[in-house]
């Protein structure tokens, strides 16, 4: 894996932060040739790289989102998952895969697994995006969340609805 980058992406919009992450890294759209948009949702991200010229992909674990897409969003192919992995791809299958606001949902126990697997599917020399909640989201911590975000500690709250908005994972830049 060349390059995993961790993004803070605090409240800007979620398609600029994207690609300004590759210009800051200096990756040119040139050398993508497939693109994960891992956990995709209702394809809000996706639905804006039509323009691209690159082959592009999104999975979700939510059925009703997925099939959204299918219909609405031909330029791209779509997979359901499952909470947990495997994901329905061949190893080394994509240059980039981003995943903004889904590590914000995950517990570190999932985290480690779904990260494992994304190095799985990324091509050797490919670049994985992802957000995390980080010192934007303090304020909405209490006292003691806000010690353990400073000690370098993950911030779970309601581990028991992972994968849900109801789960929310805080993370210092460290």
């Amino acid at each position: 894996m060349r390059g995993v980058v961790k993004v803070v992406l605090g409240r800007l919009g979620l398609l600029y932060a994207a690609r300004r992450v590759l210009e800051r890294n200096s990756v040119s759209l040139s050398e993508v040739g497939a693109v994960l948009n891992f956990w995709c949702g209702g394809g809000r991200i996706i639905r804006r790289w039509t323009d691209l010229p690159v082959e592009i992909h999104g999975c979700d674990y939510n059925p009703v989102f997925i099939d959204w897409c299918r219909r609405r969003l031909s330029f791209a192919q779509f997979e359901t998952n499952g909470l947990e992995p495997p994901l329905p791809y061949t190893d080394a299958r994509f240059d980039l895969i981003y995943a903004l606001f889904v590590f914000t949902h995950l517990p570190e126990p999932l985290q480690s697994r779904w990260l494992a697997e994304l190095a799985r599917v990324l091509r050797p020399s490919g670049h994985l995006i992802i957000s995390t909640y980080g010192a934007t989201y303090l304020d909405t911590l209490s006292d003691p969340e806000q010690a353990r975000f400073h000690a370098g500690q993950l911030v779970v709250r309601d581990g028991d609805s992972a994968g849900s908005n109801r789960c929310a994972v805080f993370c210092s830049a460290d």
